[in-house]
C-alpha cells in the first residue's frame, strides 16, 4: 500500500464502511444509490457496495466522462443528474420500488430527490454535506415509509482493520485523481471547487 493510498483511506472508506457495512448492513441482494460517485467518498462507496458486498449499485455523477468512469469503477447503473432527474431515473431502474439504501455525502442540493428514491423500509446514510447543511425533511415520508437514518462521521478501529484487509487483498483500491505538492494547495482547491475531478485529491509535503 502506497503512502498516497493510505492517505486516501481514512476520510473516504472509513465512514462508508461504518455506515454501509457495519450499521446499515447492506446485503448482496439489495440496491444502493450512491450520490456523486466521482468524489472520494462516492467512489469508495461504489467499490465497497459492489466489490465487498456484491449489491446492485446505482450511482450519480455530472458528465458523460464521469459516467464512463463510474461504470469502470463497478456501478451497475449511472445517472447523469445534469441530463436526468434522479428520482424519476431511480423509479424507472427499480420498477417503481426505490432503493434499499442511500449513500449521501453531498447534502442539501440533492436531498429531496434522493430521499424520495428510498423504498419502503429503506435506509438513508449521510456522512457529509458539501452542498449545504440545511434542508427540509418530509416527516410523513419518514414515518409512513419507515425509513431508518444513519449519520456517520468516521469509524472504529475494527472498521479500519477490515478495510486494510480488503485493501491488501486488492478488493478495493482508492481512486486518486491527482496529487498536488503542498505549495500548490490553491490549485488543488480550485480543481475541487470546479468539480474537475474523479476520486480523491491529495496534498503532499
Amino acid at each position: 500500500v502506497s503512502y498516497e493510498q493510505a492517505a486516501a483511506v481514512p476520510t473516504t472508506y472509513l465512514p462508508i464502511w461504518n455506515m454501509m457495512v457495519r450499521r446499515a448492513q447492506l446485503k448482496p441482494w439489495e440496491t444502493v444509490l450512491v450520490l456523486s460517485a466521482s468524489a472520494g467518498v462516492g467512489s469508495a462507496a461504489v467499490q465497497v457496495a459492489k466489490q465487498v458486498v456484491g449489491a446492485r449499485v446505482i450511482a450519480t455523477t455530472s458528465t458523460p466522462e464521469k459516467v464512463k468512469q463510474a461504470f469502470m469503477l463497478g456501478a451497475d447503473e449511472v445517472i447523469n443528474y445534469q441530463e436526468s432527474d434522479i428520482a424519476e431515473s431511480v423509479k424507472a431502474l427499480t420498477n417503481g420500488q426505490g432503493v434499499d439504501l442511500l449513500v449521501d455525502h453531498v447534502g442539501a442540493d440533492f436531498f429531496k430527490a434522493a430521499f424520495s428514491s428510498l423504498k419502503q423500509g429503506g435506509r438513508y446514510t449521510i456522512c457529509g454535506a458539501t452542498t449545504g447543511l440545511r434542508t427540509e425533511l418530509h416527516l410523513g415520508i419518514l414515518f409512513s415509509k419507515q425509513i431508518e437514518i444513519y449519520g456517520g462521521f468516521m469509524g472504529t478501529n475494527q472498521d479500519m482493520k477490515e478495510i486494510v484487509a480488503m485493501l491488501n487483498k486488492g478488493v478495493i483500491n482508492p481512486v486518486i485523481h491527482k496529487v498536488f505538492p503542498l505549495k500548490e494547495a490553491k490549485l488543488a482547491h480550485k480543481e475541487m471547487e470546479d468539480a474537475n475531478f474523479f476520486g480523491k485529491i491529495l496534498l503532499t509535503p
